[in-house]
């Protein structure tokens, strides 16, 4: 890992940088302090719906060619078949950078300030992050708060009881909306 591990953490430095500089350039544009935080704010809550939607509905996907069954197999379901593997921390940014470009050009022309798109951009980047390091603690990690062992029982039971189910790493908040949501049950004591 420590030869060729670097590589992994190119999409963290690549887009580290875009946000900065986004920020910088998009800073100087004058936005109020309110439509900055609230920018960022929904930026970062934006991330868990295009992470559930990702998730459910493309990484999941039944493709019929065999091509795609070899795409998606790269992409996601390789990490089901070895969910301990540390070698793909971070999507490759042939993955993630047209959905980050996508995502920045419709943040554009919903709200028609691209100083706001970036904004948002920015915050969607941090909920990717942390999107990143839960779904590593997921994985990796033991963790003494409560939430964070809560998501981590609630992301392994997708993976080895429900993979049709549980789609949410952050949060379970559109397992609830779509109906996927399944309560993580506590073992019975027999007494």
């Amino acid at each position: 890992m420590l030869v060729g591990g670097w590589r992994q953490f190119i999409p963290l430095f690549f887009y580290s940088t875009v946000a900065l500089c986004l920020g910088f350039v998009s800073t100087a544009h004058g936005l109020s302090t309110q439509s900055l935080v609230l920018s960022l704010v929904f930026g970062f809550l934006s991330w868990s719906l295009i992470e559930y939607g990702l998730h459910r509905f493309i990484f999941h996907y039944n493709a019929r060619s065999r091509f795609g069954r070899e795409l998606l197999y790269q992409v996601h379901l390789s990490h089901h078949e070895d969910p301990t593997a540390r070698n793909k921390i971070f999507a490759s940014l042939y993955l993630s950078a047209p959905i980050a470009a996508v995502y920045w050009v419709v943040a554009w022309a919903a709200t028609g300030s691209w100083a706001v798109a970036s904004f948002l951009f920015i915050g969607m980047s941090a909920g990717y992050f942390s999107y990143e390091w839960l779904h590593f603690q997921c994985h990796h990690g033991r963790s003494r708060f409560w939430v964070l062992r809560y998501l981590r029982k609630y992301h392994l039971l997708h993976h080895y009881k429900t993979p049709d189910e549980r789609f949410g790493v952050t949060s379970p908040l559109f397992d609830l909306i779509f109906g996927t949501f399944r309560p993580v049950r506590r073992p019975s004591t027999s007494v």
